[in-house]
């Protein structure tokens, strides 16, 4: 098994590595593992239990500046969401990912989490769907 393909490897990107096809965005970036993920989705949906919650959720995503991508879930765990094409995330991209694709996935809730456990670009069904990737902020 490739140090790659290892749910816990902590390697970053770099264009040398075995993967094919990954997108220029993941550049010198070490995606999130799924623990990293799961905080921040526990921070997020006490947030989202209400519309203004879910409503804020989005708002911070699409922000301007350092934390764009970012939840608070996601700060507090120092993780983000990042575009395939290196734009930066949009309210509207934030609608499409979290809501709009979520909703479309939730009768698939626990194959749409779990799919980042098992794929080598650690990536939730609803990532795919719309072209994104959840990254460390942070080194450990």
């Amino acid at each position: 098994m490739s140090h790659l393909t290892h749910p816990r490897a902590r390697e970053r990107y770099s264009p040398a590595m075995t993967w094919h096809t990954l997108p220029a965005a993941l550049a010198g970036r070490e995606l999130a593992t799924p623990g990293d993920r799961l905080r921040a989705a526990a921070v997020d949906m006490a947030l989202a239990v209400t519309v203004v919650g879910l409503l804020v959720n989005v708002a911070l995503m699409g922000r301007y500046g350092a934390r764009n991508g970012m939840t608070l879930g996601k700060q507090l765990v120092g993780i983000r969401v990042i575009r395939h094409d290196r734009e930066r995330m949009t309210v509207g991209f934030a609608l499409l990912r979290d809501v709009l694709v979520r909703a479309l996935l939730l009768a698939a809730a626990p194959l749409d989490a779990g799919w980042a456990l098992r794929d080598q670009r650690r990536q939730a069904l609803h990532d795919k769907v719309v072209g994104s990737y959840v990254v460390r902020t942070t080194r450990r």
